[in-house]
């Protein structure tokens, strides 16, 4: 700063001496000499007060940025409840503010001044602070006192009389393990000056009883009255004890009437949840038991309560509770019985109920149990065939007391947890009604289906069967079973699909396409309604199913004879080798009259190499392109069709080989059979049968079934068949049974594969 001022100095030097420099004495330089001295001594001085500001400055900055620190450090400190732990809170922190404050400050005054002042102001506060924490340590002290007294107290007003004595020894007296409350008070400097043990105990007396008896007040007042009889309570002051009294008394009528109020809620709280109970119970869901139990008991209770104080009860809901319990509880079982198990124990409970009446002792939960019964059976009777899944969603079949419910299906929006639950819903259904066939579709879901049959595309409906053979697998014949009624084209398809590989597009398409008028234009020359040779061919592959009096099928009839008709179809439209089946006149030529028998084949079941239609005895039959496995699915490989090339023997020659003996025969019956009542079989040349004047009934062998051509066989499901005797099993009813009367079947998967060996 100096040398800016002198070099200031020397710029006004060369300006002034442009200035009458003639003038000029003889002893200026000794006068410039010291007017430059006296200007650098003021130049000093005014650095030195300059620097004395700035130290002021930063003394003033430090020491106050040092007092709000600190201040904070104080308050923090001040919280603290031990000693020990707080002085050396308050040092480190103090001490570490010292140092980050002053451990950068080069001016040796500035420190100085600094340190004196933070060694006053640090040395007063540490005295204020150390003070602070004492006090502290003596309110939480006392606090822990305070709190170990009111714990006592409530372990005494609570406790066996063993424990409260145990206690009260122990705060009054003392023990060797812990000291009294007035020495612990005592050692804490805590007492007011004058009290003794004896004043001390006398108030803490007092003050127990006095919380004793307001406890009693609130939590057994008939306790309090009886102690206060006993004039257990006679030392406490007067206005205290009267007060006591008085918040009993107020609290003997609140609770009275308070009593009673609970009570009316308490009893509309049960009967909504009694409610609720008959509700779930109604829904075929079980009831918690527990919370049953609970209800029969707490509603008796208050309805005696309720009567007792002129109070309406609530006596018909404990009965609304116990019809529908025992209502739930009897139908929960009798649901799951077949049709006719139902129907036996209504008429067991009737029969109970007129004896009661007769005894003038009618029974109202026995009359209930019979209405809910006989509704049961009307709602099985409308629904059983036709709507099973909705007679099992409506009975409540759940194992574990749950509602048992089944998600929908949607054929436009195909949920795939629906899909893959529903064959098992649907089976378990029928098993626990003891229904032989599953149902695996609600009607609801058969209408849908309907609707997309004759409303949606090629591409909706084939999205459609495939929903279906997804659902139910190798038991899809029986789920396309039940959709026959909305198109038996298409259900046969479907089965055709699942179990034949057939590839169902060009038969979906023909299908889709029949309302085309252009493609009607080309069907019309293969309508088998009016092309009669077509018709024929058709009609005499599948006569045993339109015509046969023995198993009069109409259903399966249907079924395949439309799905011939469409496959047909299909073959045309979508195969240009099929064009040289027109003669020059557009007229169909012999050719179509194959195309008819191989659709036939396929409908029925041909696959390419097993199944379809074989000659047996001259008439069609229907030979398995799968078996049944164990668990009733198609899955097992079926007969090679002779017929058409593909295998080595027809059925008839290995039925008739020495293949077949008596014991597989007795094998694949589902009873034993004997010959036909009137009829007996004569080992002729003719092996024909005669009249008999006189029935000798003979188990039938081998020889009298299958070497004999008056013994025809009639298909009833995959490979099994019943026999029919007559010259022709289309007007012949005479069928083999058992000695008991009942119809045989013949299971010709369970021998097959030993057949073919």
């Amino acid at each position: 700063m100096a040398i800016k001022l002198y070099k200031s100095q020397i710029n006004v030097s060369k300006q002034s001496s442009t200035v009458e420099t003639a003038k000029l004495s003889s002893n200026f330089g000794q006068q410039a000499f010291q007017a430059q001295q006296n200007f650098l001594d003021l130049t000093q001085q005014i650095e030195n007060k300059y620097q004395k500001i700035q130290e002021d400055k930063d003394v003033l900055q430090t020491t106050t940025e040092y007092n709000e620190n600190l201040n904070e450090i104080i308050d923090n400190t001040n919280k603290l409840n031990n000693l020990e732990e707080g002085m050396l809170s308050y040092d480190t922190a103090s001490d570490e503010l010292y140092n980050n404050l002053t451990g950068n400050i080069k001016n040796q005054n500035v420190k100085r001044r600094v340190d004196a002042h933070i060694t006053t102001v640090n040395s007063n506060y540490r005295i204020d602070v150390g003070s602070n924490i004492r006090k502290n340590s003596l309110q939480v002290f006392e606090a822990g006192l305070e709190l170990h007294k009111n714990s006592t107290f409530n372990k005494m007003f609570t406790g066996n009389p063993a424990l409260k004595t145990q206690l009260e020894n122990q705060i009054f007296n003392g023990t060797p393990d812990e000291p009294s409350l007035y020495d612990q008070y005592a050692e804490a400097g805590i007492l007011t000056p004058g009290i003794t043990r004896e004043t001390f105990n006398q108030s803490l007396k007092n003050e127990y009883l006095t919380s004793e008896a307001q406890f009693l007040v609130k939590s057994d007042l008939n306790k309090f009255y009886a102690k206060d009889k006993a004039g257990e309570y006679n030392n406490l002051d007067f206005k205290t004890l009267s007060d006591i009294r008085s918040s009993a008394n107020t609290a003997k009528v609140s609770n009275n009437n308070s009593y009673l109020s609970g009570i009316k809620k308490e009893a509309n709280v049960i009967k909504d949840q009694i409610n609720s109970v008959v509700s779930f119970a109604e829904k075929n869901a079980e009831p918690n038991a527990e919370q049953v139990n609970y209800l029969k008991q707490r509603s008796i209770e208050i309805n005696d309560i309720l009567v007792a104080n002129g109070e309406v009860g609530i006596g018909n809901n404990i009965d609304k509770l116990n019809n529908a319990m025992f209502i739930f509880e009897n139908m929960s079982s009798i649901k799951k019985l077949p049709l006719s198990g139902v129907q036996a124990k209504l008429n067991e409970l009737l029969t109970q109920q007129k004896k009661l009446e007769n005894e003038g002792k009618p029974n109202m939960s026995l009359i209930l149990l019979g209405e809910e019964i006989q509704k049961h059976i009307d709602f099985r009777e409308a629904n059983q065939k036709g709507d099973l899944l909705k007679v099992g969603t409506s009975i409540g079949l759940s194992d574990d007391g749950v509602p048992f419910t089944i998600k929908p299906i949607d054929f436009t929006n195909i949920d795939i947890e629906a899909i893959q639950t529903r064959k098992f819903d649907a089976e378990r259904i029928a098993n626990q009604l003891n229904i032989p066939t599953a149902e695996y579709f609600f009607k609801s879901e058969r209408n849908q289906f309907k609707n997309i049959i004759e409303t949606g595309s090629e591409d909706e409906i084939k999205n459609a069967i495939l929903t279906i053979t997804e659902i139910a697998g190798e038991k899809s014949y029986l789920a396309f079973g039940e959709m026959s009624d909305a198109s038996n084209a298409i259900s046969q398809l479907g089965i055709l699909f699942k179990h034949t590989g057939f590839n169902i597009d060009p038969a979906i398409r023909a299908f889709a396409l029949r309302g085309d008028e252009s493609t009607q234009k080309i069907l019309s020359q293969y309508n088998t309604a009016s092309n009669v040779d077509l018709a024929a061919v058709k009609e005499n592959n599948l006569q045993v199913y339109k015509m046969s009096p023995a198993f009069n099928n109409v259903k399966h009839y249907k079924m395949m004879s439309a799905a011939t008709d469409i496959i047909f179809q299909g073959m045309i439209l979508n195969d240009p080798e099929y064009n040289k089946m027109f003669d020059t006149d557009d007229v169909p030529t012999d050719d179509a009259a194959e195309v008819m028998e191989k659709a036939v084949n396929i409908a029925v079941g041909f696959d390419g190499q097993y199944g379809g239609l074989e000659e047996y005895n001259g008439h069609m039959i229907i030979v398995p392109s799968r078996f049944p496995d164990a668990d009733g699915n198609l899955t097992v490989v079926g007969h090679k069709n002779a017929e058409i090339g593909r295998g080595e023997d027809t059925l008839e020659e290995l039925l008739e080989s020495e293949k077949m003996t008596d014991a597989l025969l007795a094998r694949a019956v589902s009873s034993a059979p004997v010959l036909p009542q009137g009829l007996e079989i004569k080992k002729t040349k003719a092996k024909a049968f005669e009249l008999e004047t006189e029935y000798q009934p003979a188990p039938a062998t081998v020889k009298d079934l299958f070497n004999q051509k008056r013994v025809h066989l009639v298909a009833k499901g995959h490979g099994q068949y019943i026999f029919v005797f007559g010259d022709d099993p289309r007007t012949s009813d005479a069928k083999l049974r058992d000695a008991d009367g009942q119809v045989v079947t013949f299971d010709l998967s369970k021998i097959y594969s030993e057949l073919v060996r």
